[in-house]
Formats: structure tokens, C-alpha cells, sequence
């Protein structure tokens, strides 16, 4: 038995598919989610003494930021230049992710980890520092 022809003036139901995009909602989830990363990876004394203060220095954690001076550095990383990041400049899920991954894996393949990333960073690029850590001014290019 065949199901009734529905009348012109009858309502239909038309099921449609949207993909939902995943966004963090502000530069505190993207850097909560690092903390993360960072942490099942090196361990919190790295995050605390070493990628918590390179990145609030570098980007702010902020996903989307080009640098200032120059436009050269760009994302969380601050990759130089910033076509070598390879990732969205966007708070996009996949796109933070992409940047976290990059930023780990290019710790890890250049100094080993986040503590000694921070040392070399201070080293070279920072003048000085605040009593809580931030820079008090940045050096002419350093890369």
C-alpha cells in the first residue's frame, strides 16, 4: 500500500544539513587548550616556566595576530615566515589546532623544550622584563 500524495497546500518537511563550525570563543579557551597540550606533553613546569610566557610574549595566544612591525610573523607561533605555518589565522577548532601542533613540534624539533625555547627567546629578542615577566621591549629583528 502506497502512502497518500500530500495536497499542494499541505506543509512539507524539508530535512536539511548544515555543518556547524567549531570555534573557541576567545584567546582564554585557545590558550587553556595549549596548557593542555603542553602539559601531556612536557609536563606543567614547562608550561609554567617556559610556554606560558613565550607565547604571551610572542602572540598573546591570539590565532589571528600578525606581527606589527613587520607583518612577516604571524599565529600563536609567530612563524617567520608566516607561509611556513601552513594553518588558518582563524579561532576555527582545526585552524588552533594546526597552530598548537606547529608551535609543538617546532619546540621540540629546535630546542628540545618549552623552558629552553624561553631561555633562547629571552635571550635574543627581549631587552627586558617587568616583575612579572613581560617584556619591556623587544630588540630589532632577530631572526
Amino acid at each position: 500500500m502506497s502512502s497518500p500524495t500530500p495536497s499542494p497546500i499541505e506543509a512539507r518537511i524539508v530535512e536539511v544539513s548544515v555543518p556547524i563550525k567549531k570555534v573557541y570563543n576567545s584567546i582564554a579557551e585557545v590558550k587553556e587548550r595549549m596548557k593542555e597540550k603542553i602539559v601531556a606533553k612536557w609536563g606543567l613546569d614547562q608550561w609554567i616556566n617556559g610556554a606560558e610566557p613565550l607565547f604571551r610574549n610572542e602572540s598573546g595566544f591570539n590565532p589571528t595576530i600578525r606581527n606589527r612591525q613587520t607583518g612577516e610573523a604571524c599565529g600563536i607561533p609567530q612563524a617567520v615566515p608566516c607561509s611556513k605555518l601552513k594553518c588558518p589565522l582563524t579561532f576555527d577548532i582545526d585552524a588552533v589546532e594546526c597552530q598548537i601542533d606547529w608551535s609543538i613540534s617546532y619546540i621540540a624539533r629546535n630546542y628540545i623544550d618549552p623552558i629552553n625555547a624561553w631561555r633562547t627567546w629571552q635571550t635574543v629578542r627581549c631587552i627586558g622584563f617587568d616583575r612579572f615577566g613581560n617584556c619591556l621591549g623587544w630588540k630589532d629583528r632577530w631572526y
